[in-house]
C-alpha cells in the first residue's frame, strides 16, 4: 500500500479558492494576496508599495463591505509571528480570521459567519 503524499500549501490555496468561486453567493470577492517576494529587492519594492508582512492569503469581500480574511496552511505549517500579530489585530478589530489547512476549514468558517453558499466542496 502506498501512502499518498499530503497536499503542498500550493495545492490547499489553489483548491480553497476554487472551492470559494463556486460555493460564494453572487455579488462576493475574492481576492488573493501574493506576499512571497521573490528577492530582497522586488520585497522592498512591494513593501513601498504598501504590503504588509503577515497579510493573510485570501480576503473575502461581501455585502455592505464585509470582509474575512484566510491565512492557508499546509498540514503541519504555522503561524509566523507576523502572520499571528496580524491574527491578534483582526480579533482585536472584530475581523473574521481563519487558518485553513482544507476545504473543509473553510466550510466551517463560512457556516460561522452565516456565509450561504451555493454548494459544497
Amino acid at each position: 500500500m502506498t501512502i499518498a503524499p499530503k497536499p503542498s500549501e500550493f495545492q490547499i490555496h489553489a483548491a480553497i479558492v476554487e472551492y470559494l468561486r463556486r460555493a460564494l453567493p453572487d455579488g462576493y470577492r475574492v481576492e488573493c494576496n501574493l506576499n512571497n517576494p521573490r528577492s530582497k529587492a522586488d520585497g522592498a519594492r512591494l513593501k513601498a508599495m504598501g504590503l504588509t508582512a503577515g497579510r493573510p492569503d485570501i480576503e473575502i469581500i461581501g455585502p455592505g463591505g464585509s470582509v474575512a480574511v484566510i491565512e492557508i496552511k499546509a498540514p503541519k505549517g504555522r503561524l509566523s509571528p507576523t502572520q499571528k500579530a496580524y491574527q491578534e489585530w483582526c480579533d482585536d478589530w472584530h475581523v473574521p480570521h481563519c487558518v485553513a489547512r482544507s476545504i473543509g476549514d473553510v466550510q466551517a468558517f463560512l457556516i460561522d459567519l452565516n456565509v450561504p453558499v451555493r454548494c459544497t466542496a
